[in-house]
């Protein structure tokens, strides 16, 4: 089956350590699930690591990926109050929250996820989810080697 016909049911799930930077192509390979793969490489591109992301349905109906508040610029940190307070960019199907992440000594982070289904193509997850990454901005040299 050709990449851009496969749909979320044919995700498998990948049994990764959670809760750990995501920040070279080793990593893209080994935690992220496929369609979150080019996302999460864009926002390394923009020097933007996340630290937990899944996209199957083995763990849920939605698709997400989480970045640290506290590595974040101020520049892309409103942006995402920003789309926060529109209401999560629900227009486009996909929501931003801030969260409290309790075992780090209430670290924040946002969550960055929209809902999934079984029969959905992978690269819509994709473009839902980079509705609100692509507002991001550069913030440091890219995390990923220069091709």
């Amino acid at each position: 089956m050709a990449s851009h016909d496969r749909v979320i049911g044919d995700v498998a799930r990948i049994d990764a350590a959670r809760n750990r930077p995501i920040d070279t192509v080793a990593d893209l390979d080994a935690v992220v699930e496929e369609p979150l793969r080019p996302v999460v490489a864009d926002l390394l591109r923009k020097g933007i690591r996340c630290f937990e992301t899944s996209a199957n349905l083995q763990r849920g109906m939605s698709a997400w990926l989480c970045i640290y508040a506290d590595e974040l610029s101020d520049e892309n940190e409103e942006v995402l109050f920003d789309v926060q307070y529109e209401g999560g960019n629900l227009e486009e199907g996909a929501i931003v929250d801030y969260k409290e992440l309790m075992e780090e000594g209430g670290r924040y982070f946002w969550s960055i996820q929209t809902d999934i289904s079984e029969d959905e193509p992978v690269r819509l997850v994709a473009e839902r989810i980079r509705q609100i990454t692509d507002r991001l901005v550069p913030q440091g040299p890219s995390l990923l080697p220069q091709n």
